[in-house]
């Protein structure tokens, strides 16, 4: 309809990650707010899911705790008021092999789903998620591994992961990611129903995606 969310990164003075609505299609902006509880510039490289049919929002992030470890935190707004962080990803240590982690959410009616790139198996990265059945007021401890690369080495997930579903209630989630290779593949599993591996997407075995 007329209302529109949206989040960014301010740099200035360390800001960190701010939020801002607007109920007229954009013309007009309500004053900015932050979206952790307490402005950090260490909190940066958001995303959010909106249910249109209440205008509950949650957004996760990422927060750098030192230089190099990092973790995935998130916050709901519901009935207009924003709730408490929650640390939903345990703190990872990334050795700089990535300069970046963007996380990704879905929400569907009280049901959320994050993921995000994990470096706690490090020298492996791995595309964990968590998922939270209260718009995001609780999740689901730390978060579990999502990607199977089983005896394969998972040593470079090359694209953040992707997270979207339908009406139905399937979840699934897209991500590009090297297995004994520099030779980046897109791989995919449902979160949904997770009694199945990950699949290699492209079927194409003649050239590399």
């Amino acid at each position: 309809g007329a209302t529109v969310h949206m989040i960014w990164r301010g740099t200035a003075g360390g800001v960190g990650l701010q939020y801002d609505i607007s109920t007229d299609h954009g013309d007009t902006w309500a004053a900015d707010q932050n979206v952790p509880t307490a402005a950090s510039g260490n909190d940066r490289y958001g995303s959010f899911s909106c249910d249109r049919n209440t205008g509950d929002l949650c957004v996760v992030w990422d927060r750098q705790t030192t230089d190099d470890d990092w973790t995935i935190m998130a916050r709901s707004k519901i009935g207009g008021t924003w709730q408490a962080d929650v640390q939903i990803s345990k703190i990872s240590h990334k050795e700089q092999r990535n300069n970046y982690n963007s996380p990704e959410v879905f929400m569907q009616g009280s049901k959320v789903y994050a993921v995000w790139i994990d470096y706690r198996d490090f020298p492996n990265q791995r595309v964990y998620y968590n998922t939270s059945i209260d718009k995001g007021l609780t999740w689901n401890v730390f978060g579990v591994p999502l990607n199977t690369p089983n005896t394969k080495k998972s040593f470079r997930i090359v694209t953040p992961p992707k997270v979207a579903g339908d009406e139905a209630g399937v979840v699934y989630s897209i991500w590009a990611e090297s297995r004994d290779s520099n030779i980046p593949q897109i791989y995919g599993r449902s979160i949904s129903n997770r009694s199945g591996e990950d699949e290699l997407i492209p079927h194409n075995t003649s050239v590399p995606s």
